[in-house]
C-alpha cells in the first residue's frame, strides 16, 4: 500500500477537532437527519453535514460535499427499496468527508504511524479515530491536501452547533419538523445552512469565525458518469442487417467490489457491463471502465450486436439510468427493452466473475 504524505500541524488540528466532537457526543441529541449545511469559510464550499450515531451503530460525522454529495444522500434517504446494482451505484458515487469511531483495521497504515509520532495511543473497536474521504469513481481513502483541513472546521462548527441545540432543543424540534416537509423524491430539497458572515451578533461563534443561519433550496446533482453516445450510422446499418431472432438479452453495468491501483494511491472502483443471451445460456461479452471514465452502455451493446451478428427481440436491465441511456439506440434498433431488477442468468455471471477476482 502507497505511503502517505500527510501535513503533521494539519492533521493535529484535525484530530483535535474530532476529539472535540467526539467528547461532545452530539449523537445523544442529534440525528442523522436533518442535515445541516456548511459554508467552509476558506473555500467556500457547502458540506451538508449528518451526526452519526443514534442509532448505536455508527458514531461520527458525514458531510456529503455540495450538490454531488447531496445526490447520494437523497439516495440513501429515498431509496431503501433499491436493487443491489442501484445501492451499488450509489456506494461507487459517494462524494464525502467522514469522521468515525473505529477499529485498528480501519485506519489506514500511514494514519496509524502519524498517530503514534503525535503520541496517541487507541485500543478496541469504536476507540480509534477513523478519517475517511470518499469520492466518485474512487474508494476510500484518508483525507489529502485541503480535505484535511475542512473537515477540521467542518467538524470544528458542527460541534459548536450541536452545543448550541443541546441547550435549546425546542429549536431542533421545529429545525426536524421543517425538514420532515422536504420531499426527497423531488427535484430540489430544503436545507437550513450555516453560512460565515461579519456580524458581529452573528447567530453562532466558532473556532472558524462567525456564521448566519439560513435555509437555501438545493438541487441535487448526479456524479453519475454515462456516456450515452453511440454511433448513428452504425446503428441503422444493424437494423438493416443484423439477423432478427426471438431471443432475450440480459445487459447491465455493475461494480466490482475490488479497487485498481492498489498501493499506488488512492484504487479506483471499476464498473463492468455485461451482455448474455438467456435462451442460449451465452455470455456476449464484457466492457470494463475505472475511476473517473464514463461508463458507455449504448456503445458497448451496439458492439456487441455488431460482433453477435443479429438482433434480440428484447433486452432487459436492472439500472434505471442505464435503461434511460439504451431507449434511444434500440429504438432506432427496433428492439424492445425492458426495466426489470430480474436478470438471473447476468447476475449468476456478475457472481463468478467477483469470486474469480
Amino acid at each position: 500500500m502507497s505511503r502517505l504524505r500527510l501535513d503533521r500541524a494539519q492533521w493535529a488540528e484535525l484530530i483535535q477537532a474530532a476529539e472535540k466532537y467526539r467528547d461532545l457526543a452530539p449523537w445523544k441529541w442529534m440525528y442523522d437527519t436533518p442535515v445541516l449545511g456548511v459554508e467552509d469559510p476558506e473555500s467556500g464550499a457547502v458540506g451538508y453535514c449528518s451526526v452519526m450515531g443514534a442509532a448505536g451503530q455508527e458514531f461520527g460525522l458525514a458531510v456529503f460535499r455540495g450538490a454531488t454529495g447531496l445526490w447520494a444522500l437523497k439516495r440513501f434517504l429515498a431509496d431503501e427499496s433499491a436493487s443491489s446494482s442501484e445501492r451499488w451505484l450509489t456506494m461507487r458515487n459517494i462524494d464525502s468527508l467522514n469522521f468515525s469511531l473505529g477499529g485498528r483495521h480501519d485506519v489506514h497504515p500511514a494514519v496509524r504511524r502519524l498517530y503514534r509520532e503525535l503520541g496517541y495511543s487507541f485500543r478496541g473497536e469504536n476507540d480509534w479515530l477513523v478519517f475517511s474521504s470518499w469520492r466518485p469513481g474512487y474508494y476510500t481513502w484518508p483525507p489529502e491536501g485541503d480535505e484535511v483541513g475542512q473537515l477540521a472546521r467542518y467538524l470544528h462548527v458542527t460541534t459548536a452547533f450541536a452545543e448550541w441545540i443541546r441547550d435549546n432543543q425546542a429549536f431542533y424540534d421545529e429545525w426536524d419538523r421543517l425538514s420532515e416537509s422536504t420531499a426527497w423524491d423531488q427535484n430540489a430539497v430544503t436545507v437550513l445552512c450555516l453560512v460565515p458572515t461579519e456580524d458581529p451578533e452573528a447567530f453562532l461563534t466558532t473556532p472558524c469565525g462567525a456564521f448566519s443561519l439560513e435555509w437555501r433550496s438545493v438541487v441535487p446533482e448526479t456524479p453519475v458518469k454515462i456516456d450515452p453516445a453511440f454511433d448513428q450510422l452504425a446503428a441503422q446499418r444493424a437494423r438493416a442487417q443484423a439477423r432478427r431472432t426471438d431471443s432475450v438479452w440480459e445487459f447491465d453495468v455493475l461494480a466490482l467490489p475490488a479497487g485498481i491501483g492498489e498501493g499506488h494511491g488512492r484504487p479506483v472502483t471499476a464498473e463492468i457491463a455485461i451482455a448474455v443471451d438467456v435462451e442460449a445460456e451465452f455470455v456476449l461479452g464484457f466492457d470494463m471502465t475505472a475511476g473517473e471514465d464514463p461508463s458507455r452502455p449504448a456503445s458497448t451493446l451496439l458492439r456487441l450486436i455488431d460482433e453477435a451478428g443479429y438482433l434480440p427481440a428484447a433486452v432487459v436491465t436492472g439500472r434505471a439510468d442505464v435503461y434511460d441511456t439504451l431507449q434511444p439506440l434500440l429504438d432506432v434498433l427496433g428492439v424492445k427493452l425492458i426495466h426489470s431488477m430480474e436478470t438471473p442468468f447476468l447476475l449468476n455471471v456478475y457472481a463468478g466473475l467477483v469470486e474469480s477476482m
